[in-house]
């Protein structure tokens, strides 16, 4: 599989707090705990300042004073014995609070540390950053709805994880081993901002298994001609032949749907080849790209696209 990530750190736009003076309690030894000392807080805020710019609106960015109490609170507000656990604890609950925050550079910088030898300062810097993930769920046992439902609740409760937007399932059935009952899926379902969580079923066609398993004794290849349970052709997302028309169409109409990845795949080597040929090195991909932002009305938006070469399939990812 092929990935190729269309934005990076030096895409977003940077605020910066330079040595902000909170006196806080952190530290090994008691009397550090007890009776507190100087530290200088740095911050690389990573966000997108555009609308902002354009807008004079100090409300489309993020606060450099908010940010400030809140750096000042949360290290008077907790004891840490380490610098390391201050900056992780930090810049963790950072990303969490702070709206549009999607990186952050945070070094803490410990000037009068008691080692007992002439310095300037010591400090421990750290990058913490939101990230994409893709998890599949489906469930074929007791009450599967119930089941699904509860999974996603309990991945919203993760700290660092929240769920935004959950699909609609689909009924599937069972598929290789068909004396069981019928799977209950979804489609997509999007993480807040940054991060993407897919439930798919998939049903690949048999030739794909032959490229991609080696039979064994103990194992073989299931036989599976349904092609029509295909997950691309239930969802129009299988072409025979390459159509950049028909594959814009096809975009926009997920799009149009809420769908934040777009994937689809091609019945030969021939017109997949042209269409990675024409889509992605001839960048193409870019009037898709534009079509979102038009759509949500975005100055700009990251995107991701990439290939699974066996299975003559593209994505992509916004």
């Amino acid at each position: 599989m092929k990935y190729i990530n269309k934005k990076t750190s030096q895409d977003y736009d940077q605020i910066k707090i330079t040595d902000l003076e909170v006196f806080a309690n952190h530290g090994v030894f008691p009397e550090e705990n007890k009776l507190g000392q100087k530290f200088l807080v740095s911050a690389v805020l990573y966000t997108d300042t555009r609308k902002a710019g354009k807008t004079d609106d100090l409300t489309a960015s993020i606060h450099y004073g908010e940010v400030s109490a809140f750096i000042t609170k949360y290290m008077k507000e907790h004891t840490y014995h380490l610098l390391e656990r201050v900056a992780e604890t930090l810049a963790e609950e950072m990303l969490k609070s702070i709206s549009g925050l999607c990186k952050i550079d945070l070094e803490i910088k410990k000037p009068w540390a008691p080692v007992g030898l002439p310095l300037k300062t010591v400090s421990v810097k750290i990058s913490r950053e939101w990230h994409t993930t893709y998890i599949a769920l489906g469930s074929n046992i007791g009450d599967s709805e119930t089941y699904l439902n509860e999974a996603v609740e309990k991945i919203g409760q993760i700290p660092t994880c929240t769920v935004e937007k959950v699909s609609s399932y689909l009924v599937t059935e069972p598929y290789g081993v068909t004396d069981q009952p019928d799977f209950l899926n979804g489609d997509a379902a999007q993480l807040e901002e940054h991060k993407t969580i897919i439930y798919d079923y998939l049903c690949p066609f048999p030739e794909e298994y032959e490229k991609t398993y080696t039979p064994s004794e103990e194992l073989t290849v299931p036989a599976c001609t349904a092609k029509n349970l295909d997950f691309y052709v239930l969802n129009q997302g299988y072409f025979e032949d390459y159509s950049w028309q028909d594959i814009y169409d096809y975009c926009k109409m997920r799009l149009d749907n809420g769908a934040a990845v777009v994937r689809f795949k091609f019945g030969s080597q021939e017109a997949f080849s042209e269409a990675c040929q024409e889509l992605l090195d001839d960048g193409v991909v870019q009037n898709v790209a534009q079509y979102y932002m038009k759509l949500h009305g975005l100055g700009q938006v990251e995107y991701h696209y990439g290939v699974m070469d066996n299975f003559y399939t593209i994505y992509f990812i916004f």
